[in-house]
């Protein structure tokens, strides 16, 4: 029916059909280009083992007053300022700040309310495990701390913070049994900055084997 009623129906039909095959061949898409070059990102992780972490000197025969930062009568031989104190009459974290003879004076005072006499008192020297190199920053991931004696050990771990010169314990006193570890896991990250240092400390001499997981260089 090239004149009838549907005539115009079927040229509209035919207008809404575009043919654009060969527009879009004679004009080609231009490939996707980024807007800016890919970024690499380079994590500089380190792994710092220690063997054999744990230096004690023990000390019997010690007089400790009320209240007092002098511990007296006791051999000083292989004590090293900086070493842990332990004794029950001193809090965790206390340190031996000077050494005179046959005397040691603590870096706080002690907790008794009597004199103490006959006191057997360890004197812990430090494993620096990890340094912070100067002018860096790193964050201490993890860390596994493995007992290699056949009893438990009491295992103390630091941060030294350089720019103060002072350091916190990041665990203290933790006992850990015979064929056990302890570990820290990356849900507490330690930000440690330049010179900054992880060090162990152990009531058990060459106890500790560490392994510590360190995020370098970072700005």
């Amino acid at each position: 029916m090239p004149f009838g009623a549907s005539s115009f129906a079927i040229l509209c039909a035919k207008a809404l059909f575009a043919c654009l095959a060969p527009e879009n061949a004679a004009k080609p898409s231009l490939p996707l280009m980024l807007a800016v070059d890919p970024v690499k990102i380079i994590v500089p992780f380190s792994k710092t083992l220690t063997r054999a972490a744990g230096s004690v000197n023990s000390a019997s025969g010690g007089a400790i007053g009320v209240t007092t930062n002098l511990i007296t009568g006791v051999s000083t031989s292989g004590v090293s300022v900086g070493d842990l104190i332990d004794n029950a009459n001193y809090i965790a974290g206390t340190k031996v700040s000077t050494i005179g003879a046959s005397l040691v004076t603590a870096d706080r005072d002690s907790t008794n309310s009597g004199a103490a006499s006959s006191q057997v008192v360890k004197f812990l020297g430090m494993t620096t495990a990890f340094t912070s190199a100067s002018s860096t920053k790193s964050i201490l991931i993890g860390g596994t701390f493995a007992n290699n004696t056949n009893n438990q050990v009491s295992l103390t771990v630091h941060v030294f913070d350089n720019s103060s010169s002072t350091s916190t314990a990041l665990a203290s006193k933790v006992p850990v049994p015979s064929g056990s570890s302890f570990v820290i896991t990356d849900a507490g990250k330690t930000l440690l900055e330049g010179n900054d240092a992880i060090r162990i400390y152990c009531d058990t001499d060459n106890a500790i084997d560490a392994s510590l997981s360190i995020l370098t260089g970072v700005s």
